[in-house]
């Protein structure tokens, strides 16, 4: 939308597409990631732009390194609230059918897997939760 204006600079968050699986998964641990990109890159300052899941982030990434924003430009977000999301897993769990949502509940549930299953299953995760 912008790589007319502006550079731009697309990546993997950690444990995604092709980065590493090696966690910790936190907000905290992706914003550090965030920045991480930023000093690599040599930028001392940056515009954040943050889409879905990524407006979530940008705002995490705000509060921990304003000093290192110039703009953040945030797009189809869920805000900051959590009310949003027990609707919208209601609304998605109706739709699911009764294997379905024991499928989910028994991924909601796993206590452990193999690291090589962690792809497949945040998959199968995301696409029934």
């Amino acid at each position: 939308m912008i790589d007319d204006l502006h550079t731009t600079i697309r990546y993997d968050q950690r444990g995604g597409g092709r980065s590493d699986n090696t966690g910790p998964y936190s907000v905290e641990s992706a914003a550090d990631d965030l920045d991480a990109i930023r000093r690599a890159f040599g930028f001392e300052s940056w515009t954040v732009y943050g889409h879905s899941w990524g407006v979530s982030l940008a705002i995490a990434y705000a509060y921990k390194y304003a000093i290192s924003l110039d703009a953040v430009i945030l797009v189809g977000g869920v805000g900051i609230e959590a009310g949003w999301q027990s609707e919208y897993h209601k609304t998605k769990a109706d739709r699911l059918t009764s294997e379905e949502q024991s499928r989910l509940s028994d991924l909601t549930q796993m206590k452990s897997f193999a690291p090589e299953q962690f792809l497949s299953l945040q998959d199968e995760y995301l696409d029934l939760s």
